[in-house]
């Protein structure tokens, strides 16, 4: 039997929306992230149509938050391996998880790659490691004894190419 007129849809539709009506909630599917005609969804008021633009916004950070955390486990997994290798773990910036090229010695005491670090001052003003504030301008200073180790290291694993 055809549903009654209060569930029907704005354009006389009975058919289903792809979204549920719970109650007074809207339900989309899992990891649902596109857009929404929020006036066809039955919603009466401003604030209820400024929820659900908010819950959408939500599920898309919640898909971001997901896949970064697919590509840290990515990076672990590499780490792991390099280290099953002979790589220390002082080889790896702590801030990309990867094999150092260029490391430098930040004043917070820390070795990071120069351009993981150049990238995070350009943004924030505090440590990666500590999150204590940083004095300006800060200073980065080659840390060539580091460098010289992984590059042997590198070479004995058959160059920056064998190790991706």
């Amino acid at each position: 039997p055809p549903p009654p007129p209060s569930e029907r849809r704005a354009d006389g539709d009975a058919s289903p929306p792809h979204h549920q009506q719970q109650g007074d909630r809207l339900r989309l599917p899992a990891g649902y992230d596109g857009a929404l005609d929020l006036g066809a969804a039955g919603f009466s008021s401003d604030k209820e149509r400024a929820l659900e633009q908010a819950n959408q916004q939500l599920s898309a950070a919640a898909v971001r938050v997901e896949e970064q955390q697919e590509e840290i486990e990515r990076g672990r997994r590499r780490m792991r391996a390099l280290e099953q290798c002979g790589a220390l773990p002082e080889f790896f910036c702590p801030i990309s998880a990867d094999v150092m090229r260029v490391p430098v010695i930040c004043s917070d005491g820390h070795t990071y790659e120069r351009s993981a670090i150049e990238q995070w001052l350009a943004h924030k003003a505090s440590s990666p490691m500590t999150n204590q504030p940083l004095q300006r301008p800060v200073q980065l200073i080659p840390n060539h004894a580091l460098r010289n180790i992984i590059q042997s290291f590198v070479e004995k694993q058959g160059g920056w190419s064998a190790i991706g």
